[in-house]
């Protein structure tokens, strides 16, 4: 029907759209790629993680964490590398929720208010854990150290279960 190609159009594009300013619709977005896979999944990674605008947002405002983007750019690897690497982590989540997928929820976060990480940048930080339900279990999971850095929501660090 025209309403369910409607419907996925509109999945697909929030999958692939520019950065995440709202956390809510980050994670809504993740359990909707995160159902998917592949290509969705991927191009959610490529858009939480560090890119080529953030490394130079944080190198002209001195801001620095866990080594990006110094050391990073000290590797000479590219910007997808980051992505892969997370979308490589998550997709081996994928493989354990596997049963789980085809009805998965997003319910909310365990923590409401991300942490005012640095006041002068306003940069904001969460390592909160999101809560998903499939039928009657109820699933959690972290996606990693998300800072939101020159108003877009960036992960820093592995996904865990």
């Amino acid at each position: 029907s025209v309403i369910a190609l409607a419907m996925l159009f509109f999945t697909l594009a929030g999958c692939k759209s520019k950065g995440y300013d709202d956390l809510n619709v980050l994670y809504t977005d993740f359990v909707s790629c995160f159902k998917t896979g592949g290509d969705d999944l991927k191009a959610f990674c490529r858009k939480i993680s560090p890119n080529e605008n953030t490394a130079k947002y944080m190198k002209k405002n001195g801001f620095s964490y866990r080594g990006f983007p110094e050391n990073f750019e000290a590797l000479k690897l590219g910007y997808d590398t980051i992505a892969m690497n997370y979308y490589n982590q998550l997709n081996t989540y994928r493989n354990h929720f596997a049963d789980q997928l085809n009805d998965l929820e997003y319910i909310g976060m365990a923590d409401r208010e991300p942490e005012l990480f640095d006041k002068e940048l306003g940069i904001y930080a969460t390592e909160s854990y999101i809560y998903m339900k499939s039928g009657n279990d109820t699933l959690s999971l972290g996606l990693g150290e998300l800072f939101k850095i020159n108003g877009e929501w960036k992960v820093f660090t592995a996904p865990q279960l």
